[in-house]
């Protein structure tokens, strides 16, 4: 049969060019057999938590515990605080490690509980700082004047409104503090604020709006000529606080609206916060999320692998 196939293929190409015979000798090939069917490689499965040091607790004593005098491997990472304070897992074991702010992973270090000495809450803090970027406009909405008139109703038509910011007292209760610019010169500028006292839950001296006895003079480029950060005076029940604005926080350029634009506001204190999580990052640091939306350094943990096993021990 194959050789009627090579005759008749071969006579139906007669007259044509040579090359035609390769397509004869590819035809008359077998097929080729097809490839087995590769199966994918197995997903690489999750390593295994690397174990870190813990220790059992055997005794208490005037809320302090008293563990075994062996240092235990633990791979239950699921710590959370206990009433005292103390991160424990599903196993009962407390986590051992550096109980500081210092960077890097706990090797060759004497082992000491990792504890949460205000318990499971970040305390407050007030606010020291108020960080403020904005470019205050060269053609302001309103009229330049030396003389300014304070109260509410007038000082809207003499000053801008230069934005709010919520800040904190040592207790962490919250207090609003409204900015305001008025130009009284060609190229100077007064900063008014005032708290907002109903914020407060504690009865606070009523204050109205207040000027900082320093103004604020920009060159012919919009650049501000002294840098110097000044302190707001909040009253009765907060602490001075110190508004900064940097090099080039503060500029002079004109503006289509003839209105402050607030670049940045930000302040560095927050009220007293709960613990919502515990993490334990790879390089040993123990985070703490609490639910005010912040993240503190809780201790330095000790993995099994960042030291020997006789290099541990109990701290005295």
């Amino acid at each position: 049969m194959w050789a009627y196939r090579l005759f008749s293929t071969a006579m139906s190409q007669i007259g044509k060019p040579i090359s035609r015979l390769e397509d004869i000798a590819r035809y008359l090939q077998p097929d080729a057999p097809s490839a087995p069917w590769t199966a994918q490689p197995p997903r690489e499965e999750a390593p295994a938590p690397r174990p870190v040091y813990a220790g059992a607790p055997v005794a208490m004593e005037d809320d302090q515990l008293i563990f075994d005098t062996t240092p235990r491997l633990t791979s239950q990472l699921d710590f959370v605080p206990d009433r005292l304070g103390y991160l424990v897992n599903d196993e009962g074991l407390v986590l051992m490690g550096r109980a500081d702010d210092s960077d890097g992973p706990a090797q060759g270090l004497r082992l000491t509980p990792i504890r949460l000495e205000e318990g499971p809450v970040m305390p407050a803090r007030g606010t020291s700082t108020i960080r403020y970027k904005a470019n205050l406009p060269s053609n302001p909405a309103t009229q330049p004047g030396e003389e300014l008139d304070t109260a509410p109703d007038t000082l809207a038509q003499q000053a801008l409104a230069g934005g709010e910011i919520r800040i904190f007292d040592s207790r962490g209760r919250a207090v609003t503090v409204r900015l305001r610019w008025a130009k009284i010169g060609a190229d100077r500028w007064r900063l008014l604020y005032r708290v907002m006292s109903d914020a407060l839950t504690t009865p606070a001296a009523a204050r109205g709006w207040q000027a900082v006895d320093q103004d604020f003079a920009f060159d012919a480029r919009g650049r501000l000529a002294d840098h110097v950060p000044v302190m707001l005076d909040l009253g009765r029940g907060l602490d001075p606080v110190s508004f900064e604005f940097g090099r080039c926080g503060l500029t002079q350029f004109p503006d289509s609206t003839g209105l402050i634009k607030v670049l940045a506001c930000s302040q560095n204190g927050w009220p007293q916060a709960a613990l919502r999580e515990v993490a334990l990052r790879e390089d040993g640091r123990v985070l703490g999320c609490f639910d005010n939306g912040r993240v503190g350094l809780l201790g330095v943990a000790a993995f099994a692998d960042s030291g020997p096993r006789e290099d541990m021990r109990w701290a005295a």
